[in-house]
């Protein structure tokens, strides 16, 4: 065995991510403790296109990089789906980080365009505009709505990337400086189908509870 994981077993996230959804389009696929809201996973699929969408529409398409400050939230997650459904490289950023540490991210991240929550505190707000002078800020509620995604888009207008995104986290700097790492779209679903796979006992009535925020390496 070489160690290294046979291209064969890299599994495409979009295609199966579609089918998957598709397949148990009435089953519960997402259940946000913070709104309550529930979502099938037809509705999962169609919010996650309808944000494609929505950051199409922001200038914001395949192979770029996105950088995110919105909180915890049903809103980051679907964020971070609808980039790697596009192509698109996700930078998730804290909202609690100093102002020191979200410009040497979006530094390393090199994103031209950020998401930002649409109603955050006078502090948060001050900190972005500061910083991010030349950057586009995209503004997202955050209140569980999904208004702005839901119903919006129609399966012709959308394009097919030529690969899925990457999620791109920060080390927490233990050699003084963080560095950026870059994981494959594809590769994360691979690792994620892999490890259901190896727990045989999973089946559709298992619930994940997380709490941890997409920046963070184990969220």
């Amino acid at each position: 065995m070489s160690g290294e994981i046979s291209e064969t077993m890299i599994r495409p996230f979009r295609a199966d991510f579609e089918r998957l959804c598709l397949e148990q389009a009435n089953q519960r696929a997402l259940l946000d403790s913070k709104t309550g809201r529930v979502l099938t996973y037809g509705a999962l699929l169609e919010s996650v296109k309808g944000f494609s969408a929505y950051l199409r529409e922001n200038g914001v398409s395949g192979q770029d990089r996105l950088f995110s400050v919105l909180p915890n939230s049903i809103e980051q997650f679907l964020a971070f789906l609808a980039a790697l459904w596009s192509g698109i490289d996700f930078c998730p950023i804290s909202p609690l980080s100093t102002p020191e540490e979200m410009s040497l991210f979006v530094r390393l991240c090199d994103g031209a365009a950020g998401l930002v929550p649409h109603n955050m505190d006078a502090v948060l707000a001050e900190n972005l505009r500061s910083l991010f002078k030349k950057k586009t800020l995209i503004s997202v509620e955050t209140n569980g709505d999904l208004s702005d995604f839901i119903g919006k888009i129609q399966d012709g207008d959308i394009p097919t990337p030529s690969r899925s995104g990457k999620l791109i986290l920060f080390t927490s700097g233990t050699t003084a400086n963080p560095k950026a790492m870059v994981l494959s779209g594809d590769r994360l679903w691979s690792s994620a189908v892999a490890w259901a796979d190896f727990h045989d006992s999973l089946d559709s009535e298992a619930r994940f509870y997380n709490m941890l925020p997409m920046s963070y390496l184990g969220g």
